[in-house]
């Protein structure tokens, strides 16, 4: 007696989860897909690089940005020379003929007299 009830109990069951499953199937199948639109981008930011005696990479650094396809008028880069022995801001000031929106702060100029043995975290 009871193996039959159990078994009508699970065939309801059966059923109700089935139509459930459909039901959900037919919901998602009547929902629209979202299509992006293709806005252009308007976000201005500027990318600070701390650089000491960086000769050697800084021009692949600065080049690897403008390289990005984001508009260069919507975004700055500072390069930021943290008193380099090296010709560090020579090729800056060289890159600066190339990209407008390229900017070199030399911090030998602008902490002068002033003692300070963390420059990175000045910059």
């Amino acid at each position: 007696m009871w193996h039959s009830v159990f078994i009508i109990v699970m065939a309801a069951l059966s059923v109700c989860y089935l139509g459930l499953i459909l039901y959900y199937r037919h919901l998602f199948l009547r929902i629209r897909p979202f299509i992006v639109g293709i806005t252009a981008p308007c976000t201005r930011f500027s990318i600070i690089i701390p650089a000491r005696n960086e000769s050697e990479t800084i021009e692949r650094c600065v080049h690897s940005i403008y390289l990005q396809d984001y508009p260069t008028e919507l975004f700055e880069v500072v390069v930021i020379d943290d008193h380099s022995s090296d010709d560090t801001s020579v090729k800056v000031e060289a890159l600066q003929q190339r990209y407008p929106t390229l900017k070199l702060i030399r911090l030998a100029d602008s902490v002068q007299g002033r003692l300070l043995n963390a420059y990175k975290k000045k910059a």
